[in-house]
């Protein structure tokens, strides 16, 4: 748990102080593929009328890229850490976004692949 924790402090201060050097690598309607210094993260975003429904929804999206629903139907290791970021307006439809780091080992070869179109 300790590890899980720090892992989210350290994606989040990451993404916090990155905001500038955040490079889109891929857009592919459903999901970007983005990097930032040290780290390549697939995300989805998922607006639905619930935090938890929205959060449901955009999991089993980032599952399914990592299993093969993308451009390239590429299927990679599900990553162990997703990291979840909900905005809440006044409006009705909430917005969540889940990212997974994809494995430093993938960038050269099937990352590649999947950016270049």
């Amino acid at each position: 748990m300790e590890r899980f924790l720090l892992m989210v402090v350290v994606a989040v201060t990451l993404l916090g102080h990155a905001q500038c050097q955040l490079r889109e690598l891929c857009s592919l309607g459903q999901y970007n593929v983005t990097q930032i210094p040290g780290f390549v993260i697939a995300s989805t975003t998922v607006f639905a009328s619930s935090v938890v429904n929205a959060t449901q929804q955009a999991d089993w999206k980032i599952i399914n890229y990592f299993k093969g629903a993308n451009d390239k139907n590429l299927k990679m290791d599900l990553p162990g850490t997703f990291v979840t970021q909900t905005y809440i307006s006044s409006a009705p439809v909430r917005e969540v976004t889940v990212g997974a780091f994809i494995p430093r080992n993938l960038w050269d070869t099937r990352l590649h692949r999947l950016m270049t179109r």
